[in-house]
């Protein structure tokens, strides 16, 4: 997800990416299509404001999403297919929830 702000910052663009492990169960970026990501919101004067993914289950950061967040610090936007809930994480030491506001 790209956008732009201070603190609070609105997402603009979202960035579909592949998933380079093919599977129902895990997910993983391949490194160049991040780069790319990266690149883009620099053209674009934007940031890269989260990542946004889904888990068959509640959610919460996974055990790989954590060691991630640790290398990706921004938002990341977890959607539950199994209650249809979102919610977002930080890494700044320790996993915390923020606040999602999502408007149409």
């Amino acid at each position: 997800m790209l956008g732009k702000g201070e603190g609070e910052v609105t997402v603009t663009d979202i960035l579909p990416m592949r998933n380079a492990d093919e599977s129902m169960i895990s997910f993983s970026i391949e490194p160049r299509e991040l780069l790319q990501a990266y690149e883009l919101a620099e053209k674009k004067k934007l940031q890269i404001a989260g990542i946004f993914h889904s888990h068959p289950a509640r959610p919460a950061p996974s055990t790989t999403d954590i060691k991630f967040m640790e290398i990706n610090p921004v938002v990341w936007l977890i959607y539950s297919t199994t209650n249809e809930q979102f919610k977002a994480y930080v890494y700044d030491d320790s996993v915390s929830e923020v606040a999602v506001k999502i408007m149409e």
